[in-house]
């Protein structure tokens, strides 16, 4: 899936900020998701832990463990294409292996605003 960002001026930090997020958090070879994703579980068995013995089972599917899988699973996991469009200076970049949940979003806002 690709997303498209129009921009007016700053397409070669948008590309910039782009690659770099591709290259931290490419689900096969980045350097930042598999200790992202190990922190997180570790926290949250922690937190599960506590919150189990203290009381309420339930607690930690509804809030912690749930909505984690999601968010791994749907926003960072799955990756698309983004490009970066500067009307004012002509530019256009590509991007390849952005997270699905951070081009959708500026995707949307882009074609919103």
């Amino acid at each position: 899936m690709a997303f498209t960002i129009i921009t007016y001026g700053a397409a070669e930090v948008l590309d910039t900020t782009f690659n770099a997020l591709a290259a931290l958090l490419n689900s096969k070879t980045g350097t930042l998701y598999q200790p992202l994703v190990r922190l997180s579980l570790v926290v949250g068995l922690v937190w599960a832990t506590v919150s189990m013995i203290t009381g309420d089972h339930m607690r930690f599917i509804k809030t912690w463990a749930l909505p984690s899988i999601l968010m791994l699973v749907l926003f960072f996991a799955p990756t698309c294409r983004v490009h970066i469009h500067d009307p004012v200076s002509g530019h256009r970049y590509t991007v390849d292996h952005v997270p699905w949940g951070l081009g959708a979003v500026a995707g949307v806002i882009s074609q919103i605003g």
